[in-house]
C-alpha cells in the first residue's frame, strides 16, 4: 500500500514533482544506450575545450565521480551567517586570475557615455558587467541587483560579496570567453538545519553562532556532501576533514549536538530520496555530464499562486526550497475556490520573479480571501456586473485623488475576483471588526501614557475574536466570477451604521444598494426547470444558461455534466434557503 501525503494524494506524485524541482539527473543505464544497424551510440563522451586569452586551453572532461560518492573541495569565500556563504571549487578558483588578468589588463568600456546619461540608462538585471572592488581597486565581474537613480547595488557573482557603487563606475564586459562563464562562486546553504530558539531568539543565526562556526570553516578547504540544488543555491553538508565512513560528522551535526541549531521537518521526511541526486557537473563550469535531467512530470494537482498586487501581477512566484509548502497539492480540484498564502519574507520584488519564505497557506474557507482583504485594506472600491445585481470584485489600495480620479499609489493596488457572493452583512460585521481594530490602537496609546488599563485591550480582542468567527463561520452563495462593468453603475451609497473617526488607521467601508435581481420575477425557478427537460432531452438546449450559476451550456452533457456538479447544488441549496427566508 502506497504513503498517502495529506488529501489522500498518493505519496509518489509528491516524489515526483519534488524530484521535479530539485532538478533531479538521470543517469542512463546500459539498457538505456540504444544502438541500431548503422547507428552511433547514443550516449557519445562529449569532448571539447575552453579557449583562454593568451592561448592557454583547458579541456573538459566528465566527472569519474558517483552519486553515492557526492562530495566536493570547496572553500569559501563570503561568510554570511552559520548557515550561509559563498564559496569555491577547486576548478573554479584556477579560472579568478585569469579573468582579473583579462579585466585589468584591458581599457574597459564604461555604460555611462556624454550621449547616454545615468538618467536614461535601463540596466539588465541578468547582464554580467564589471566594477572596482574598493578594498584593492580592481576590476571584478558583478551583476545589478538593484538601482535608482544614479546609484546601484551590485554583487560580485565569483565571490559572493556586495557593494554600492555608482553608474559611472559599472563597465562592460570584454568579449571573451573567460568573461561570459558561469559565476565562479555558488551560494551554499547548510542542509537540514535552523536556528534554535534557545540560541538564536530572534529567530535568526545570533552573532555568537555564526562567528563560532565562522572559526571552524572560514578559510580552510572544506568537503561537501551535496542534497540538493534548488534555484542556483546548493543546499549540502560540510565536513572540515574528508568523511571516512558513514559516522563522519559534518559541522550540521556539530551545531545540531551543540543545540546551537535544529533539525527541520522538511529534512527528515524529504532526505530519503534527495540525496545523492545532483552530479557534480551541474557545479563544476570545467565538467560536462552526460545524464538528462527530467521534464517534468507536471501535475493537474500542483497548486501555482500569483501575486495580488498590480506590480506582481507578471511576477513568477517561488516558494522557498526548503519549505514545507514548496510543493503544494489541491486535494479538491472539484472546487474554484481562491486559495490564499501569506509569506512573512518576499524576496525578488525588483526582479521578474518573486521567493516566499516563511509561508502559510490559508485554510480552503469560501470567501476567506475577501475577507482577509477587506479587514485590512486601507480603501475600497466595488466592481459591479453589468446590471448592478452584484459585487463581483473588489479594488482595494490607498484611494484615488479626488481631483483627477487617479490612483494614488498604483503599485500597491490590489483587484480581488471575487468566487462568492458579497453581501451587505458581511460588509457590516467587517465594519464591526475595523471599528474595534481602531479602537484597540487608540487605547494601545492611552495604555503607554497610563490613561488605560490592560483590560480594555482583553476586551476588544475577545470582541474582534466574537465577530471574526462568526464572520468566518456564515454561509455563503458561491458564483462563478464574472466580468465587471467598466460603466459608472447608478447604486445607492449605504453608509456605515458605526462612526469613524477620520483618523483611524482603517476606515470603515462602504456598501452599495444593489439592482433588484431577475429572482424576484420567478426566472432563476423557471430557469432550473429548463434545465431539468433539457437534461432529460425534453428541450433544446440552444442558447441554455444556468443563471443561478451564470454558466453557458451548449450541450446536453454539459446540462447534465453541471447539474451534478458540487457549485450547482450547493448554490441551489442555498437558493432556495434564502428564498423561502424571504
Amino acid at each position: 500500500m502506497s504513503l498517502l501525503v495529506p488529501g489522500k494524494i498518493p505519496y509518489e506524485v509528491y516524489e515526483a514533482l519534488r524530484k521535479r524541482q530539485l532538478s533531479f539527473m538521470y543517469e542512463p543505464s546500459s539498457a538505456d544506450v540504444v544502438c541500431g544497424a548503422g547507428d552511433k551510440n547514443v550516449f557519445q563522451e562529449p569532448t571539447a575545450s575552453l579557449p583562454s586569452n593568451g592561448g592557454k586551453r583547458y579541456s573538459k572532461s566528465r566527472s569519474s565521480s558517483s552519486p553515492a560518492e557526492n562530495y566536493i573541495t570547496l572553500q569559501i569565500s563570503e561568510f554570511i551567517d552559520a548557515a550561509h556563504f559563498w564559496a569555491h571549487t577547486q576548478k573554479s578558483m584556477s579560472y579568478l586570475s585569469v579573468i582579473i588578468d583579462i579585466l585589468n589588463g584591458d581599457e574597459l568600456c564604461p555604460i555611462t557615455t556624454s550621449e547616454n546619461l545615468p538618467e536614461n540608462i535601463e540596466l539588465n538585471l541578468d547582464q554580467f558587467y564589471a566594477t572596482r572592488y574598493n578594498k584593492d581597486n580592481l576590476f571584478y565581474r558583478c551583476k545589478v541587483i538593484a538601482y535608482e537613480n544614479d546609484w546601484a547595488l551590485v554583487i560580485f557573482i565569483d565571490y559572493g560579496n556586495t557593494q554600492q557603487v555608482t553608474l559611472q563606475e559599472i563597465y562592460y564586459l570584454p568579449h571573451i570567453f573567460e568573461c561570459n562563464l558561469p559565476p565562479l562562486s555558488m551560494e551554499c546553504i547548510l542542509q537540514g538545519i535552523r536556528p534554535s530558539p534557545k540560541c538564536n531568539p530572534a529567530g535568526i543565526w545570533s552573532e555568537r553562532i555564526s562567528n563560532i562556526c565562522k572559526r571552524q570553516i572560514n578559510g580552510v578547504l572544506l568537503y561537501g556532501k551535496i542534497h540538493s540544488v534548488v534555484e542556483d543555491v546548493v543546499y549540502l553538508e560540510v565536513y572540515i576533514k574528508k568523511p571516512r565512513g558513514r559516522n563522519a560528522k559534518s559541522v550540521n551535526d556539530f551545531l545540531i549536538e551543540k543545540g546551537y541549531a535544529e533539525p527541520t521537518e522538511e529534512y527528515e521526511n524529504m532526505k530519503m530520496f534527495v540525496e545523492a541526486t545532483v552530479d557534480l557537473g551541474e557545479l563544476d563550469i570545467a565538467e560536462n555530464y552526460i545524464g538528462s535531467s527530467l521534464r517534468g512530470p507536471f501535475s493537474p494537482l500542483e497548486i501555482k499562486f500569483h501575486g495580488c498586487t498590480k506590480s506582481f501581477h507578471n511576477k513568477i512566484v517561488n516558494l522557498d526550497s526548503n519549505s514545507v509548502n514548496t510543493i503544494l497539492l489541491n486535494n479538491e480540484p472539484e472546487s474554484c475556490q481562491t486559495r490564499m498564502l501569506a509569506a512573512a519574507i518576499v524576496t525578488g520584488v525588483e526582479c521578474n520573479g518573486l521567493k516566499l519564505n516563511q509561508t502559510t497557506l490559508l485554510p480552503n474557507i469560501p470567501g476567506l480571501p475577501m475577507i482577509v482583504t477587506l479587514m485590512f485594506c486601507p480603501q475600497m472600491t466595488l466592481k459591479l456586473n453589468q446590471d448592478g445585481t452584484k459585487v463581483v470584485a473588489i479594488l482595494c489600495g490607498f484611494g484615488c485623488c479626488e481631483a483627477t480620479a487617479q490612483s494614488s499609489y498604483p503599485v500597491s493596488d490590489l483587484t480581488l475576483a471575487l468566487d462568492t457572493v458579497l453581501a451587505e452583512v458581511e460588509i457590516k460585521k467587517i465594519n464591526k471588526i475595523r471599528f474595534h481594530m481602531n479602537e484597540a490602537m487608540t487605547f494601545m496609546r492611552d495604555i503607554s501614557e497610563e490613561l488605560a488599563t490592560d483590560h480594555e485591550i482583553i476586551r476588544i480582542q475577545n470582541c474582534i475574536k466574537t465577530e471574526l468567527k462568526e464572520l468566518v463561520n456564515m454561509q455563503r452563495l458561491v458564483t462563478s466570477r464574472d466580468v465587471w462593468s467598466e460603466n459608472q453603475i447608478a447604486v445607492e451609497i449605504l453608509e456605515p451604521d458605526l462612526c469613524g473617526d477620520p483618523e483611524d488607521i482603517w476606515p470603515l467601508l462602504q456598501f452599495v444598494r444593489l439592482n433588484k435581481s431577475q429572482d424576484l420575477s420567478g426566472n432563476i425557478a423557471k430557469n432550473l426547470d429548463d434545465l431539468d427537460r433539457a437534461a432529460r432531452g425534453d428541450e433544446s438546449t440552444e442558447g441554455l444558461e444556468c443563471k443561478l450559476c451564470q454558466n453557458p451550456l451548449g450541450t446536453r452533457r454539459e446540462v447534465n455534466r453541471h447539474l451534478k456538479s458540487e457549485l450547482h447544488q450547493k448554490n441551489v441549496t442555498e437558493y432556495y434557503e434564502k428564498k423561502f427566508q424571504l
